[in-house]
């Protein structure tokens, strides 16, 4: 929340206050009214999901981003290794075994 990174869909304001049977179960109201006080909120149920889902993606997220790091690195290794074949070897089919695993 401190970098300003949520981004929240209009129609889910109003569809949210509308499902709270009281306007403290809001999402919303619970979100405006948070503090690093024990006991600052009667209910937080809806900020807890909220939370669970926003950890939830920011993993799968950081996830692709360090396997598409992985993926990359592997490339670019690749496209040495198969540079250096080429000067040592030439382009010839045959010499292609050395690299096998």
């Amino acid at each position: 929340m401190n970098q300003h990174r949520l981004v929240i869909y209009k129609a889910l304001i109003k569809k949210d206050y509308d499902s709270a049977p009281d306007p403290k179960y809001s999402l919303f109201y619970q979100l405006t009214r948070i503090t690093k006080d024990k006991g600052a909120l009667i209910h937080d149920d809806r900020l807890d999901s909220l939370a669970g889902a926003v950890a939830y993606w920011v993993e799968q997220m950081g996830r692709g981003t360090e396997k598409t790091a992985e993926l990359y690195r592997q490339r670019v290794l690749n496209e040495e290794l198969q540079w250096v074949r080429s000067i040592v070897f030439g382009n010839s089919e045959a010499s292609d075994t050395w690299m096998m695993v």
